[in-house]
């Protein structure tokens, strides 16, 4: 996926840096329990960020998640970011 603004201080439907910005993901089953999901994002500027998860269902209506999230060239420091979390959902 991809955005155009000529707005480089972005708005409410360009937040990202610069004119341009494209997006790319994919999802896919590893087995019958895990699913794979991953996204990738670069921007005018350069920043750069990339998401990973793993989707464990443990029984029907109840999945865990884990994921890590890195980040760079973001306006901030110009340093890179690193994050993590899970997620345990029940779904009824």
């Amino acid at each position: 996926m991809g955005g155009y603004s000529t707005n480089e201080a972005g708005n409410r439907f360009a937040n990202w840096g610069g004119d341009w910005a494209v997006w790319g993901g994919v999802s896919a089953p590893v087995t019958d329990r895990i699913g794979f999901n991953t996204q990738l994002a670069y921007d005018d500027n350069d920043n750069f960020g990339a998401s990973a998860n793993l989707v464990f269902q443990v029984v029907d209506g109840f999945a865990v998640t884990t994921e890590v999230a890195y980040g760079e060239n973001f306006d901030v420091d110009d340093s890179d970011a690193w994050g993590g979390r899970i997620r345990f959902q029940r779904s009824f």
